[in-house]
């Protein structure tokens, strides 16, 4: 189960020894979904940061005609989640529902704040993470404009 989390983290030069991987764990919680079921639904707050150890996701948004819009998928060796609500604590916009049958490792605000206290690596995974994640959402947000004028 964590041998897909070590491997993602090694490949953002992310690695740890045997006491910051046991720390690590301690943190994280596991979770099975079911098909269909929400890891997140709009108007709850995002308790938690998820990485996708088997399965698939989406994350949407639902319009005020009903219409839903998916901004992404998350397969497995991904993150997932509204990190806007997860930072901030307040409602989520976003439904994170699965796809098929979900395997994941979850971790709380409260735990990511003693993981970034006790393995200071996990300050430049995650710094890594949210990087590559704000350069994605601008060069989207960017491809929308223009193919819209």
């Amino acid at each position: 189960m964590w041998g897909l989390l070590t491997q993602n983290l090694a490949k953002r030069k992310v690695l740890l020894n045997a006491e910051e991987l046991e720390t690590l764990q301690s943190l994280f919680t596991y979770r099975k979904f079911r098909k269909n079921q929400y890891i997140l639904q709009e108007g709850n707050t995002a308790g938690y940061e998820t990485f996708i150890i088997k399965g698939l996701t989406r994350t949407y948004e639902v319009d005020d005609k009903g219409q839903e819009h998916v901004l992404f998928f998350g397969p497995e060796d991904w993150w997932v989640g509204d990190l806007y609500s997860f930072l901030s604590c307040t409602p989520s916009k976003y439904n994170v529902d699965c796809l098929e049958d979900t395997e994941l490792l979850q971790i709380s605000k409260l735990n990511l704040d003693l993981l970034y206290e006790k393995v200071p690596k996990m300050n430049q995974y995650f710094r890594i993470l949210f990087q590559n994640a704000f350069i994605s959402t601008a060069q989207r947000v960017g491809a929308s404009l223009s193919k819209s004028s």
